[in-house]
């Protein structure tokens, strides 16, 4: 799948609100870049920017213009725990739609770790990417191929890329307009995109233990009582 246009058609066909409603309860965030809008380096501009929104007739006319003729089914990997799998099959439907054939590559986790560095099981894969921190962090393990025996998670070999997440990765280069320069770069290509960022729940009986790094303390997405007070 060495063609932008289809990558770009399959993106614009998948309708991250529907993912959200009708797999997650309505109970998660659409992302606006690959990673969490929790990471302190997030960009707020992000927010206000187009990033694949659902546009089933702009997804068919650059599937149209690509000029792609199918000949094999798109083969979706996912964990078959929920949500993925239920995730996985709603984007075997937006598929449907596109009037591309696709082929659910539904797996346990010990299965989908094993299936996701190998090229031949898969096209597309949902993928429940986390790192802690830092937008660095998660798109060092996902795109770094140095990490990698075949040029990151989904393969793919670009070096200004690479240049690009070396940069970040600096103390000196962990700028944001470095961290803007990645975003765009990996958004234009198509190459991967985030699509819901679920809220987590956390439910304690007496007390609530936080972790603090680098001095610095914040509750994300947290219904704190008004006498909460944190342990430091």
């Amino acid at each position: 799948y060495d063609n932008l246009k289809l990558r770009q058609a399959i993106l614009y066909g998948i309708d991250s609100d529907g993912l959200i409603d009708a797999c997650l309860d309505g109970k998660a965030d659409k992302c606006h870049t690959f990673g969490s809008k929790v990471y302190y380096d997030y960009l707020a501009k992000w927010d206000d920017e187009e990033y694949y929104e659902y546009d089933l007739a702009k997804a068919q006319e650059l599937l149209k213009e690509s000029g792609f003729v199918q000949t094999n089914p798109i083969r979706i990997l996912s964990n078959a725990a929920s949500p993925y799998k239920e995730e996985a099959t709603l984007i075997g439907a937006f598929l449907d739609s596109l009037s591309l054939k696709y082929e659910l590559v539904t797996v346990d986790e010990t299965l989908f770790n094993d299936y996701k560095y190998d090229s031949s099981k898969w096209d597309l894969k949902i993928d429940p990417c986390r790192s802690p921190d830092i937008f660095p962090n998660i798109w060092n393990y996902c795109f770094n191929w140095d990490n990698y025996q075949n040029y990151g998670t989904n393969f793919i070999h670009d070096e200004y890329l690479q240049e690009l997440l070396k940069l970040i990765s600096s103390a000196e280069g962990h700028t944001d307009e470095n961290l803007d320069k990645f975003h765009q770069y990996l958004k234009d290509n198509a190459y991967a995109i985030g699509l819901v960022d679920a809220y987590n729940y956390y439910v304690t009986k007496d007390t609530v233990n936080i972790a603090v790094t680098n001095g610095d303390f914040s509750i994300a997405r947290c219904t704190v009582n008004e006498d909460f007070q944190p342990l430091f």
